[in-house]
Protein backbone atom coordinates (compact mmCIF):
# COMPACT_ATOMS: atom_id res chain seq x y z
CA UNK A 1 0.00 0.00 0.00
CA UNK A 2 2.83 2.39 0.84
CA UNK A 3 4.42 1.74 -2.54
CA UNK A 4 1.16 2.62 -4.28
CA UNK A 5 0.82 5.85 -2.31
CA UNK A 6 4.45 6.76 -3.01
CA UNK A 7 3.93 6.03 -6.71
CA UNK A 8 0.83 8.23 -6.80
CA UNK A 9 2.69 11.08 -5.08
CA UNK A 10 5.59 10.84 -7.53
CA UNK A 11 3.17 10.75 -10.49
CA UNK A 12 1.29 13.79 -9.21
CA UNK A 13 4.52 15.72 -8.63
CA UNK A 14 5.78 14.87 -12.12
CA UNK A 15 2.44 15.90 -13.69
CA UNK A 16 2.45 19.17 -11.73
CA UNK A 17 5.97 19.94 -12.96
CA UNK A 18 4.97 19.29 -16.57
CA UNK A 19 1.93 21.54 -16.21
CA UNK A 20 4.02 24.30 -14.60
CA UNK A 21 6.60 24.11 -17.40
CA UNK A 22 3.84 24.31 -20.00
CA UNK A 23 2.40 27.35 -18.20
CA UNK A 24 5.80 29.07 -18.20
CA UNK A 25 6.13 28.49 -21.95
CA UNK A 26 2.65 29.91 -22.60
CA UNK A 27 3.39 32.97 -20.49
CA UNK A 28 6.79 33.48 -22.13
CA UNK A 29 5.27 33.22 -25.60
CA UNK A 30 2.51 35.67 -24.65
CA UNK A 31 5.05 38.11 -23.20
CA UNK A 32 7.18 37.94 -26.34
CA UNK A 33 4.14 38.58 -28.54
CA UNK A 34 3.12 41.61 -26.48
CA UNK A 35 6.70 42.93 -26.42
CA UNK A 36 6.86 42.65 -30.20
CA UNK A 37 3.53 44.45 -30.59
CA UNK A 38 4.61 47.15 -28.13
CA UNK A 39 7.87 47.66 -30.00
CA UNK A 40 6.17 47.88 -33.38
CA UNK A 41 3.59 50.34 -32.06
CA UNK A 42 6.28 52.47 -30.42
CA UNK A 43 8.45 52.50 -33.55
CA UNK A 44 5.45 53.57 -35.61
CA UNK A 45 4.75 56.46 -33.24
CA UNK A 46 8.43 57.46 -33.24
CA UNK A 47 8.55 57.45 -37.05
CA UNK A 48 5.43 59.64 -37.24
CA UNK A 49 6.85 62.09 -34.71
CA UNK A 50 10.22 62.31 -36.46
CA UNK A 51 8.55 62.81 -39.84
CA UNK A 52 6.40 65.59 -38.38
CA UNK A 53 9.10 67.54 -36.55
CA UNK A 54 12.47 65.83 -36.56
CA UNK A 55 14.28 63.84 -33.90
CA UNK A 56 13.37 66.32 -31.16
CA UNK A 57 9.74 65.18 -31.47
CA UNK A 58 10.81 61.63 -30.57
CA UNK A 59 11.51 62.77 -27.00
CA UNK A 60 7.82 63.46 -26.43
CA UNK A 61 6.92 60.04 -27.77
CA UNK A 62 9.29 58.36 -25.32
CA UNK A 63 8.18 60.50 -22.37
CA UNK A 64 4.44 60.74 -22.96
CA UNK A 65 3.16 58.31 -25.58
CA UNK A 66 5.23 55.19 -24.72
CA UNK A 67 3.89 54.98 -21.12
CA UNK A 68 0.34 55.42 -22.45
CA UNK A 69 0.85 52.64 -25.00
CA UNK A 70 2.20 50.40 -22.23
CA UNK A 71 -0.71 51.25 -19.91
CA UNK A 72 -3.29 50.59 -22.62
CA UNK A 73 -1.70 47.25 -23.56
CA UNK A 74 -1.37 46.30 -19.88
CA UNK A 75 -5.08 46.88 -19.29
CA UNK A 76 -6.07 45.15 -22.52
CA UNK A 77 -3.87 42.06 -22.00
CA UNK A 78 -4.11 41.95 -18.19
CA UNK A 79 -0.30 42.02 -18.07
CA UNK A 80 2.11 44.53 -16.60
CA UNK A 81 3.96 46.02 -19.54
CA UNK A 82 6.86 48.40 -19.26
CA UNK A 83 10.09 49.32 -20.96
CA UNK A 84 13.45 48.05 -19.86
CA UNK A 85 16.95 47.61 -21.16
CA UNK A 86 19.49 44.86 -20.81
CA UNK A 87 22.21 47.51 -20.70
CA UNK A 88 23.33 48.63 -17.26
CA UNK A 89 22.85 52.39 -17.31
CA UNK A 90 23.80 53.30 -13.78
CA UNK A 91 27.17 51.66 -13.37
CA UNK A 92 28.42 54.23 -10.88
CA UNK A 93 25.34 53.88 -8.68
CA UNK A 94 25.68 50.11 -8.75
CA UNK A 95 29.36 50.34 -7.88
CA UNK A 96 28.59 52.66 -4.96
CA UNK A 97 25.92 50.29 -3.64
CA UNK A 98 28.49 47.49 -3.64
CA UNK A 99 31.12 49.45 -1.70
CA UNK A 100 30.17 47.89 1.60
CA UNK A 101 31.10 44.45 0.23
CA UNK A 102 34.62 45.53 -0.76
CA UNK A 103 37.39 44.76 1.69
CA UNK A 104 39.50 47.78 2.66
CA UNK A 105 43.11 47.80 1.56
CA UNK A 106 45.75 47.54 4.28
CA UNK A 107 47.99 50.57 4.29
CA UNK A 108 51.67 49.73 3.94
CA UNK A 109 54.18 52.19 5.43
Amino acid sequence: MRKVIALIIVALAWTGTAIAQNDVKKRTDAARAVATEFGMTLVGELQKAIAAGGPVNAIGVCNIIAPKIAADMSAERKMRIGRTSLKLRQQIVTALKNLDTIEPLNHVD
